[in-house]
């Protein structure tokens, strides 16, 4: 064995502290949400979901893969319409 296993044991308790540092420096470096800001998600994730699904659904499949879809047909009025 190229490193015995003291030496190993020495280097993985000298990672120890910079891990540590670097979890406290993530978790300190997220900004705090205000109360105003803590209502609106709070109003938002409340609020009922009026329809999730609003077209035709299905699955591609290619390569062994699948994947979900949904076809939302586009909402055109006549006015709207170039002739």
């Amino acid at each position: 064995m190229l490193v015995s296993k003291k030496a190993l044991k020495i280097i993985a308790l000298s990672f120890l502290p910079l891990l540590a540092s670097l979890i406290c420096n993530a978790c300190a470096s997220i900004p705090k949400l205000s109360k105003e800001e803590k209502q609106i998600i709070t109003q938002v994730v409340k609020t009922p979901f009026t329809e999730i699904i609003k077209g035709e659904t299905g699955f591609a499949t290619a390569q062994g893969h699948s994947i979900w879809f949904e076809s939302i047909q586009q909402k055109v009025l006549e006015k709207e319409l170039l002739y």
